[in-house]
This record gives C-alpha cells, structure tokens and sequence, in this order.
C-alpha cells in the first residue's frame, strides 16, 4: 500500500498504514462553560477523550498562528508564533474572570485578551523568566525573538504595517535588532512571555494526546502576511514586486487576489530550504501530521502586480517544465524537515503530473466528495471505493458550503448525485440521507477520512442552527463581516456528553 521506498514510509509506519478517522475542528469556534467567545489550547483535552472514546484517532486544526487584529487564521504574521488569544487562562492564577464580556468582536476581544495579559505578566513575568522551561524555550526557538521584537516595534507604531514604520526600524541589521530588543524590554519580553505560555499549553495538548493514541492534525499555510515578522526579518525570501492570488476558474471568473508576496525559490533553495526547515520544526512539537493548504504553490504561483487584476496575472516559474521540479524538491526538504506526515490540499486548477509526484512520495492528495468525478467522460461521481490509499476523504471544507448546504444550493450536481444513489431529490438533505454520505466518507479506499465536526451536529436540532448558513466558515474571495466568525452552537461540555453523537459516530465508523 505505501512501498517501503516512498520518502514518508518512516512516518507512515509511526502513525500506522491502516484507516484513520476524525473530525475537523476550528479551535476559535469552540465555547466552553468557561470561555463563551472561542476555543483555547487546553479545551482540546475533552475532545481527545471525546474522540478516543467513540473510535477516532485525528483532529484537524486550522492554522493557530499569530494573525494579528485579522480574523483570519491563514493571514498570519509569523510562521514561528502561536495566536495568544487561544491561552487557556483559567489555569493561570489570579487571572480575572473575561466570561462575562460576553460576545465581543474578534479584535476588540482579543486586544482586551492581551491587555489582562500584560497586567498577569507584569505580576509574574519576571519569576517566570527564571524558569528553566522557559530559558530552553527563548534557546530553542530563536526566531520567536525576531517575533517579539516585531510585535514590540507594530506596538510603537500603534499597528502600522512596517513599511510605514520610521525608516531606522523598517528594514534594521540583525545587529540592530540586538540593540532594540535592549531598547524595548518590557514589550519584547512580554511577547516571549506570551509564546511560552502558548507553546506550553499546546505542546502540553500534543504529549496528552499521544497518551490517549489521537492524533493533531496541524495546518500549514504556505503563504504569509505581507506585514509578517516573516518578510521584516528575511526580506530577501520574498519578491515585494508581486502578490500572490488565483486564477480564473468556474467559482472566480475573474481570479482571486489574495495580496501575499510570492516566495523567492532560488533563495530557498540556497540556503537549503532553511525558512521551510524552521516552520517544520517549531509545528512538530504540536502535531503528528500537517496539512499543506495550496500546494500547487509549491509548484507554480499565479502572480500579478499590486496594481493589477488577478486575471491579467501570470503563472511564476513562467517555464511549465520547472513546475513539477521545484515542487518535488520543495516537498523533498520538508518531508525530510520533521517526523510529521504531510497532507496536501490539492483541489482546484491542477497541473498534470502533480498528483503522480504526491503519490511517489507518499503525500496524502484531498479528495473533496462532492468534485470526485470523472470530468473527462460521463460527468458521474467517482466511487470513494476508488479513491487511493494515500488520501484523504471529506464531504467539505472550511472554505466550501457545507453538505447540506451544496445539496440546496446547487440542485444541479445535488441532483446527479442523487439519481445516482436512486434517491429522490429533494431541497433538504434529509438526516438519513446526510448520515448515508458521512458513512461513505468514513468508508472510501483513503487511509484518512476527515470531517468538519458541523457535519454531524447538524443531524441533531439541539446541536444545530436553525439556518444551513450559519454552518459556513469562509466564502473565499470575498470580504465579509460573516467570514471566519462560526461558533459551534453547543459548548464542548455539551458536545463531548452527548449521548446521540457519541453513537452516530460508532455507527458511521464501524
């Protein structure tokens, strides 16, 4: 099933050649009985028991990185730091009591978050920096500082991007930096103290997880804010001259453009794909497996400059025939980075011989159920009997309609694939019907099968929203106040002691 030669066949015999199974879990849509707005790190705790209990061994995670006052988890603005808004704080002591807030906006909560922080670290700050744990931590992860430093300096400029910055801190010497950080202490170390407690508790998650033999399935954008310590810090990793969108497809007639610079390759490939080795290493201490959201850009960017449309964008290498070879070695490096399993999001405009290349090295391709057909004969749905082993199933995305949300609102493939299934069509999804698909989910020829947890809330009322569309995540390529703002209804303490969820899951699993 996975030849012994593959890249990632060390890996695939630590984490097991055999069916895995799990839910997808959006750690800001979680609400506990402690913490009414969004999830924390330590709130996954009852989910790994959760999912032990019931026969699955994966959570996904969106990307946790620090994306600064956007809600956005993929617009990040550092590779190499945790969003501190998901620090469990009800295990700190003496921490004042933010439940009764209520329901805030993203970033007005999250600069109230980090304000009670700085009051805690302004208390124990100073007894924790003599820790030995944290002394390992500012050892071990050097490009934390850098970090630091920069949310120090975007403090100073009260949130300008750093090209607006005075011009003696936008583009500084690393020997600069060093004087700096001396300069603003009390920020720096506050943002150190930060990322430790993050690390802490994620990485605290990561080893109860193993005990309980569950796997993180961590998520890895490829693309970073331009206004990202990542850029300031290696700014000649990137080419400023051009942002990074999509092109033209069935969903966006006239493309996307997302507004990331596009990486430098050669330099890359220079220093050894050392900025790719960082990132791989700091995530392996909070995930077992990692998924690589766009990895076509890996192979090839479509590019355009700031000022122009995305349609009139280009595809950069410009040569197709360096397409397949850079990506290869790009995915070479990482595999070899860590002794995490890499997961590639592979769906949209493809070039030939990419998926071929994921297969020889053992990565996972994503099979998205409902686009799993044979475009190029009769139109019908692929059977998930078919897929390949080294894959990954699922009915949605968080960039997609949910389940039953497609099969309302495009009643034309809805349609196919129920006159496939000799169903009648109908407008709802019936809870059979939605169970029906969820159990093929779990039981396609892929080695994973992987669902965002609304899935299965929905086919119970008490656990659902009247609405399908208050299920939706992101709507791509538009801005909107809704994007990224989903709650599950329940709380965790609901969603981990119900009794028909726990049995819908054996059932769609066994």
């Amino acid at each position: 099933m996975i030849p012994t030669t593959c890249l990632t066949y060390p890996i695939w015999n630590q984490i097991g050649i055999h069916p895995h199974h799990g839910i997808n879990i959006p750690l800001f849509a979680l609400r506990s009985q402690k913490n009414s707005d969004f999830g924390t790190f330590l709130e996954l705790r009852p989910l790994i028991d959760f999912c032990q209990s019931v026969g699955m061994d994966t959570i996904q995670l969106l990307p946790l990185n620090d994306s600064g006052s956007d809600v956005s988890p993929y617009n990040i603005i550092s590779s190499c730091a945790l969003d501190p808004v998901y620090i469990d704080t009800n295990v700190l002591p003496s921490f004042p009591n933010m439940n009764h807030l209520g329901s805030l906006p993203y970033a007005e909560r999250k600069k109230l978050k980090l304000k009670y922080l700085y009051d805690y670290y302004l208390q124990t700050g100073s007894t924790t920096q003599q820790e030995i744990g944290y002394k390992k931590f500012i050892e071990n992860n050097p490009r934390v500082s850098s970090y630091a430093l920069f949310r120090s300096l975007k403090d100073l400029h009260e949130g300008k991007p750093f090209w607006e910055w005075e011009k003696q801190y936008q583009n500084p010497s690393e020997h600069e930096k060093k004087a700096y950080i001396n300069t603003f202490p009390e920020r720096v170390n506050f943002y150190l103290f930060l990322q430790y407690l993050c690390f802490s508790q994620l990485s605290s998650i990561k080893a109860y997880a193993t005990t309980k033999k569950v796997f993180l399935f961590g998520d890895l954008p490829i693309l970073i804010s331009p206004d990202s310590a990542d850029v300031w810090t290696n700014p000649s990793l990137f080419n400023r001259n051009f942002v990074v969108g999509a092109p033209p497809d069935n969903y966006n007639k006239e493309g996307q453009k997302w507004g990331f610079f596009p990486d430098q390759y050669e330099v890359l490939q220079k220093t050894q794909f050392a900025w790719w080795k960082e990132r791989l290493t700091y995530i392996s201490h909070f995930y077992d497996m990692y998924r690589i959201d766009h990895v076509v850009g890996l192979f090839r960017l479509w590019i355009m400059t700031p000022e122009a449309k995305a349609i009139d964008g280009f595809y950069l290498p410009k040569d197709p025939a360096l397409w397949l070879l850079q990506g290869k070695e790009t995915l070479e490096n990482m595999i070899q980075a860590s002794s995490m399993l890499p997961i590639a999001e592979d769906l949209g405009v493809i070039p030939n011989g990419l998926r071929e290349i994921l297969q020889s090295l053992g990565v996972c391709t994503t099979k998205f159920m409902r686009w799993e057909r044979n475009w190029e004969g009769d139109k019908k749905f692929v059977s998930p009997n078919n897929y390949p082993p080294i894959s990954l199933t699922t009915v949605s995305t968080h960039d997609s309609e949910t389940l039953a949300l497609w099969w309302r609102d495009f009643p034309k493939e809805a349609k196919l694939y129920a006159n496939e299934k000799k169903w009648d069509y109908k407008p709802l999804l019936s809870i059979e019907q939605q169970e029906k698909i969820l159990y093929e989910s779990h039981h396609s020829g892929s080695l994973f099968h992987v669902n965002l947890l609304q899935e299965y809330l929905r086919l119970f009322p008490e656990l659902s929203y009247p609405t399908l569309e208050e299920d939706r995540i992101n709507i791509p390529g538009k801005v909107l106040s809704s994007n990224w703002t989903y709650r599950f209804k329940p709380t965790v303490e609901e969603i981990v002691s119900h009794e028909g969820l726990k049995k819908l899951f054996r059932k769609v699993i066994s």
